[in-house]
């Protein structure tokens, strides 16, 4: 399952068959990966942010270098994702400052703050205990309407795939079983 959004954001090679985001062949060997990668952010189920940096530096980061947007600009966006996640009072901390869950929701927001049309999330909600999972679960729904962004979660809890997910695909061994609207695949699996 991981191994697909990594292969979805070129980050692996695929060995057989096709992707295509938004008309871009991912195995194409001439892909410009830049232009693919505009177009989707990708929240690692490792966090992967920069420690170094603090929490809205790493926000801010994808906006400035690849989108080259101003820093004033890009700052009043990653303040305003800060509060979308409800970091507001970690704002300048550093990842190692910061629990497993409060960085998992940095790099929600930071693959957020480059506007990106398809979002892809592996095991987005692991790091969290329930209260902070449902409400994160609300948010990002409430995200996914107001920055109208298509999302792709990986994760192994049928919990948190039946309350996010719209439609849902069963993989078992690299192979796809079942696609189809949750409800659909949760009454006739």
């Amino acid at each position: 399952k991981s191994t697909l959004i990594r292969c979805i954001n070129a980050l692996n090679d695929i060995n057989s068959g096709s992707i295509k985001v938004h008309g871009l062949e991912v195995n194409n060997p001439d892909l410009n990966k830049l232009e693919l990668r505009k177009n989707v952010g990708m929240v690692f189920q490792q966090y992967n942010l920069f420690p170094h940096k603090t929490a809205v530096e790493n926000i801010m980061m994808a906006p400035m270098l690849v989108l080259k947007e101003s820093k004033e600009e890009v700052h009043a966006k990653a303040q305003a994702l800060i509060r979308k996640v409800r970091l507001e009072d970690k704002q300048n901390s550093f990842p190692g400052e910061l629990s497993g869950g409060q960085q998992q929701r940095v790099a929600i927001a930071r693959a957020l703050a480059s506007r990106p049309r398809i979002l892809l999330l592996d095991e987005p909600f692991s790091a969290l205990d329930l209260p902070l999972r449902e409400r994160l679960q609300q948010d990002l729904r409430q995200l996914r309407r107001e920055l109208d962004f298509v999302a792709l979660y990986v994760t192994h809890n049928l919990d948190d795939a039946f309350a996010v997910g719209d439609r849902l695909a069963v993989l078992q061994n690299g192979r796809v079983l079942q696609v189809g609207p949750v409800d659909q695949v949760f009454r006739h699996p």
